[in-house]
């Protein structure tokens, strides 16, 4: 479950008077069949959606999607940093996929800041608090959707520590709370086993020492099964692999965060935008290298599109005053990669987004200001994101022929067999290809396979549809019948599955160009498909 949450950050930094803390959350994929793409998209992709937030000028500090239905956001004043207004635990809630969004507020206790957001479904989610007034920090948790909120946990502010920075739950018995040091120099770092009933603290042998005037740093935490990833005030991201019980702490050329997100799409690649340089990690977050981009990205917040290989939305938005000295150094709007940061294409100019959470390429949220009842949030209505044609089209393939759908057929395509992308190298020109907008299909499955695009160099997506629950193997082998990579071996359920190979041996060693047969079996089935990786 936890490789379904998706942190979405606000980029502003926030000052108190006894320390310095920051607030921020946030080649041939490049145009996707890119010789008639030429008619990119970038008129407005966001629909407005009214977040219900009251309070006037909120924004949405934090936006967290869990599935493809539900999504939760913290609502915060847009203009000034939290300690200097009224406390707010304002927060608002969807289960229908955006369309529509419930504001609520954790009124149970009063005078206390809501700083992070832990959602696992439309009913549970717990929460961070912190009273900036009296020093003390809660955890609380909601079980019926945030109708109401019970206390877990209640820690009193050392000479040091300022608040839990980060609350994250791996499950709905395993989490974590990560805060700034105590008075014995170490973070403040707590675990809990049986859904937070229960906290414990991580002994100090269990990690290094915090640095001088270093802290956490809010909503700038990624998590993706038992690892978990938070970066510091003094630029170090630290990070544990089993669920928050031991850290490392690894040094980066960057010091003084005040602009700043990280964001994993599996658990060893990453991007980092800090300062307004973007890096790029292979290792896990162990070491970064600087990313020579192209196109416009946007340093509001940065979000991975999860289903997809390597596809990342960036947002922007203006500067607000109280907060970090800059907006977005590339102004407002949005835009994608698909390859890992190296080339940005444009989806809109126009609309003010600031924290960003996608769900697939397709559907996604941003947070933006309540200026009007009916605004705040930003629903995602463009064509699937690595996938777009001009006219706001979405290329998808369906019973081996390559057609041009609108929004709103994405998903219904894809419960009935037909898969994003052409099906072949290029879906050729529009008068000779199919447009189906709007419609219902009826499609019963069978046996396919197939992948896209093929000659590759860097990955492809290989599809394949099973009519029935069975048991499916899903190999690569060379052209002299060795076993190259094993991407299938178990029971799956009836439908159509995706799946991406990098070019990779089992080893993770890349392999040379040549042809490669990929080999479908299901017992009663096979089918063989030549590859073609060219370098």
């Amino acid at each position: 479950m936890a490789g379904e949450i998706f942190f979405c950050l606000f980029p502003k930094a926030l000052k108190r008077t006894v320390m310095k803390k920051t607030i921020q959350k946030i080649n041939f994929l490049v145009l996707l069949l890119a010789g008639i793409f030429s008619e990119t998209f970038t008129q407005a992709q966001w629909i407005s959606k009214a977040s219900n937030i009251l309070r006037p000028r909120y924004g949405l500090l934090e936006l967290i999607a869990v599935g493809d239905k539900v999504a939760w956001g913290i609502g915060g004043d847009a203009f000034n940093p939290v300690w200097e207004v009224p406390a707010s635990s304002d927060f608002t809630r969807t289960t229908d996929g955006g369309n529509h969004w419930t504001a609520g507020n954790v009124v149970a206790f009063p005078g206390y800041t809501l700083v992070g957001i832990a959602p696992l479904s439309a009913t549970l989610c717990y929460g961070s608090l912190a009273n900036f007034d009296n020093g003390n920090t809660k955890v609380v948790k909601t079980t019926d959707g945030g109708v109401t909120w019970t206390e877990q946990f209640n820690y009193d502010f050392g000479e040091a520590f300022s608040f839990f920075a980060d609350i994250y739950f791996f499950n709905e018995n395993e989490g974590l709370i990560f805060g700034d040091p105590s008075d014995d120099g170490c973070m403040t770092i707590f675990t809990t086993q049986d859904g937070g009933n229960h906290w414990t603290r991580v002994p100090d042998a269990n990690m290094p020492m915090a640095l001088a005037d270093e802290f956490s740093y809010v909503f700038s935490s990624e998590g993706i099964g038992s690892i978990f990833w938070t970066v510091s005030t003094s630029g170090r991201v630290w990070k544990s692999l089993d669920k928050g019980l031991h850290w490392a702490a690894y040094e980066t050329n960057q010091a003084n965060i005040e602009f700043s997100n990280l964001k994993m799409r599996d658990e060893l690649h990453g991007l980092w935008s800090v300062h307004g340089e973007l890096y790029r990690t292979s290792d896990g977050a162990i070491t970064w290298e600087e990313v020579e981009t192209t196109g416009t990205w946007f340093t509001n917040d940065l979000c991975y599109v999860p289903g997809t290989v390597s596809t990342f939305v960036s947002t922007g938005a203006h500067d607000f005053p109280g907060y970090a000295e800059n907006g977005s150094l590339n102004g407002i709007g949005s835009s994608y990669s698909v390859d890992d940061g190296n080339t940005w294409i444009t989806i809109d100019t126009a609309v003010e987004h600031f924290c960003v959470a996608m769900v697939n390429s397709y559907t996604g949220f941003t947070g933006g200001i309540n200026t009007n009842p009916a605004k705040g949030i930003f629903k995602y209505n463009g064509p699937a994101l690595g996938y777009s044609y001009a006219n706001n089209l979405t290329v998808m393939c369906h019973k081996e022929a390559t057609i041009f759908v609108s929004n709103a057929s994405i998903a219904n395509h894809l419960s009935h067999g037909d898969a994003l992308g052409a099906c072949s190298s290029a879906p050729g020109t529009l008068s000779n290809r199919s447009f189906v907008v709007n419609e219902t299909i009826q499609i019963k499955p069978t046996y396919q396979l197939k992948n896209f695009p093929n000659p590759f160099s860097q990955f492809t997506t290989i599809t394949y549809s099973a009519p029935q629950p069975g048991k499916v193997s899903l190999k690569i082998y060379d052209v002299m019948g060795r076993q190259i990579k094993t991407l299938v071996n178990n029971e799956v359920a009836a439908g159509t599955y995706n799946i991406h190979w990098n070019v990779n041996d089992e080893k993770g060693n890349a392999v040379p160009a040549g042809i490669y047969l990929l080999r479908l079996n299901t017992g009663g089935y096979s089918e063989t498909k030549k590859l073609s990786v060219i370098k």
